[in-house]
């Protein structure tokens, strides 16, 4: 059996210490390495956004289970989820649940936005206009991803405790499912096409040989 590598987030005092653990052959799980770090430690500058919109709506949807988002100190380009939710671990201690979310998995769309941008014959001015149109909905894309990601590891990836009280705040399995479905698979591959054409029009009406306009002229 390959061996699997998690981590998890405890509170100890006025830090919080960051564990790595991997997964033996025998089901036993062997502690890597422990880094403490400030809580209040801000973000890679990329990623703030995200990092500051993803909090609020997990705070909305988990209400007083949810404690803060922060940024991962050794791996920058993650996110560490802190909840207030009490969990049990395998060496028996009892702490504050926290798991690891990458939100870069929800952003793929953003070169291949820029691929599409980069190709179509238009000036300058209007690539930049339409990249900056595409990174505000990749970054709705981003912090959707975030958020139903978290949901998801709260309710499929702890036990029934953790499922229990995410249901007790009336979000269905189906609603995380859905959810995470799109975050995952399938706005993040159709959100950059989606602004490419609604920002190409012409070059697309070229491309499939029929005009908008003309169609509607003949409609009426």
């Amino acid at each position: 059996m390959s061996k699997k590598t998690g981590y998890c987030i405890s509170r100890q005092g006025d830090q919080l210490a960051a564990t790595t653990v991997t997964r033996l052959s025998d089901d036993r799980w062997q502690i890597d390495d422990i880094t403490h770090f400030d809580p209040e430690a801000g973000p890679e500058p990329g990623l703030a956004k995200t990092l500051s919109r993803s909090g609020p709506r997990l705070s909305w949807l988990l209400q007083e289970d949810f404690l803060r988002i922060i940024e991962e100190p050794n791996q920058h380009f993650l996110f560490q989820v802190e909840t207030n939710i009490m969990f049990t671990f395998r060496n028996g201690t009892t702490e504050p649940l926290g798991f690891i979310v990458n939100p870069l998995v929800f952003s793929y769309g953003l070169p291949l936005l820029f691929g599409l941008v980069m190709g179509s014959n238009v000036s300058w001015l209007r690539k930049a206009v339409i990249m900056a149109i595409g990174y505000v909905v990749i970054l709705g894309v981003q912090i959707w991803g975030v958020v139903f990601q978290s949901l998801k590891m709260l309710s499929f990836n702890f036990g029934q405790e953790t499922h229990a009280i995410v249901l007790s705040h009336g979000i269905t399995d189906s609603v995380v499912a859905l959810g995470y479905q799109l975050g995952t698979l399938i706005l993040p591959a159709l959100a950059p096409i989606f602004v490419w054409v609604l920002t190409n029009r012409p070059l697309v009406e070229q491309f499939v040989g029929w005009n908008a306009d003309q169609l509607k002229k003949d409609a009426g």
